[in-house]
């Protein structure tokens, strides 16, 4: 029997290649064999639409026909570029696109707090019921209605069958693959081959020219994924495992590459890697015994390969109120290169006006305004107020009077 499906190419060795198909339900995987006659310039990672033949249950079912790959059919699957491993650091450049996510109410509350740059390598933090799975889908949802030419690829962990449906169906353009629990009929070797296998697809896509964003949900279930596959179940064998460097190595994996190598051939794109991280207050005394959660160490590692985040607050979560934006803990880096100059002139001076009452009242403030203006040019300038001058043309001013008096400069 044969039929038709699409799945992704895992390189076991030179000689020896599988098509994984994830499960819609998180179940365990299947497994293709793929000869290699009919494997030519396949990479890891790459997303094959193939016809697969079933043979008996001690054989192993086997690909025999690849119709496309990452979206190419005929003759532009052998024009596509090379697959990498690393995108060079020549290829790196500063980001330049902001993926605006002025949708909704959380979508411009999330564009004023952490304007999110095309390349970023980011975390949304926060506790259990702060929003850190909606955030996720605000992301996803204002970036597919801004950017129709993104692609998005949603890695979900820990989720409900009903609620890998619902998003399925919200989200119809994007990849949603489910991660597979760890059980005995899935050992942690087995299931964390799903990861791998959406990071690899997302950098190939990138690697044409196109702009990629991968979500996880959550980033904390796949670096205990990685735990497990160690072994690594308590702090400090936490601290001296390898999953520490592979999960920074994951979010390196991330950035905008507009530029080109020394000798040309720069493959354009950019790939946006975001990860939803859970994330509360650690208490020392426990930490001193070693006996804190590895979980909670997870941003101590990664912290120096993260650029943006969005930090939610359990405080206004408990009092019921959403979107619970921590102003004071969100950052974004490279917002000079990616904002409107007339938005960066007055957001920095917009954020702190606000945060002057604490962060609890700046976001209620916030909601208040987001409200009465439309756009984000708007409500910084209003939030901002009028321009004042710095404490060096105060100085000036002081010595020569006003502006009309002003010698000229030499």
């Amino acid at each position: 029997m044969q039929t038709r499906l699409n799945g992704y190419v895992h390189i076991v060795s030179a000689q020896s290649l599988q098509v994984i198909v994830p499960s819609r339900t998180g179940a365990r995987p299947e497994f293709f064999t793929l000869p290699v006659q009919i494997a030519e310039r396949l990479a890891e990672g790459d997303y094959i639409e193939f016809t697969a033949s079933f043979s008996a249950e001690e054989q192993p079912d086997i690909v025999t026909e690849i119709h496309s790959v990452n979206g190419f059919v005929g003759d532009a699957i052998y024009q596509r570029p090379t697959a990498r491993s690393r995108r060079s650091q020549w290829e790196r450049t500063r980001p330049d696109m902001w993926l605006s996510l002025a949708n909704s109410i959380t979508g411009r509350a999330i564009d004023f707090a952490a304007p999110l740059p095309a390349g970023a390598a980011g975390v949304i933090t926060g506790q259990h019921g702060t929003g850190l799975s909606y955030s996720a889908a605000t992301i996803a949802e204002g970036a597919l209605q801004n950017q129709p030419d993104i692609h998005v690829f949603w890695l979900l962990t820990s989720r409900r069958a009903e609620e890998h449906t619902a998003l399925r169906r919200k989200f119809p353009q994007a990849t949603i693959v489910v991660c597979p629990a760890v059980s005995p009929e899935t050992p942690a070797s087995v299931a964390q081959l799903v990861p791998r296998m959406m990071l690899s697809a997302a950098c190939r896509y990138s690697e044409t020219g196109r702009d990629a964003l991968l979500l996880i949900d959550s980033l904390t279930d796949l670096w205990y994924l990685m735990l497990q596959e160690e072994q690594a179940g308590d702090q400090m064998e936490a601290d001296h495992s390898g999953a520490r460097h592979r999960i920074r190595e994951f979010l390196q994996h991330a950035g905008c590459f507009h530029g080109n190598t020394p000798l040309g051939g720069g493959c354009g794109g950019s790939l946006t890697i975001i990860g939803t991280v859970w994330d509360k207050p650690v208490d020392e005394a426990v930490e001193q015994d070693r006996e804190l959660h590895p979980a909670l160490r997870l941003l101590e590692y990664a912290h120096s390969d993260i650029n943006w985040r969005l930090a939610l607050s359990s405080s206004l979560a408990s009092n019921r109120v959403f979107p619970s934006i921590d102003l004071a803990n969100s950052y974004a880096h490279d917002e000079e290169a990616i904002l409107p100059a007339d938005i960066y002139r007055t957001i920095g001076a917009a954020r702190q006006s606000l945060l002057t009452n604490g962060p609890d009242a700046a976001l209620l403030r916030l909601v208040d305004k987001l409200d009465e203006y439309s756009s984000l040019s708007d409500l910084c300038a209003s939030l901002a107020g009028p321009s004042k001058p710095s404490s060096a043309r105060k100085s000036w001013d002081q010595l020569w009077g006003d502006n009309t008096d002003t010698p000229d400069a030499e």
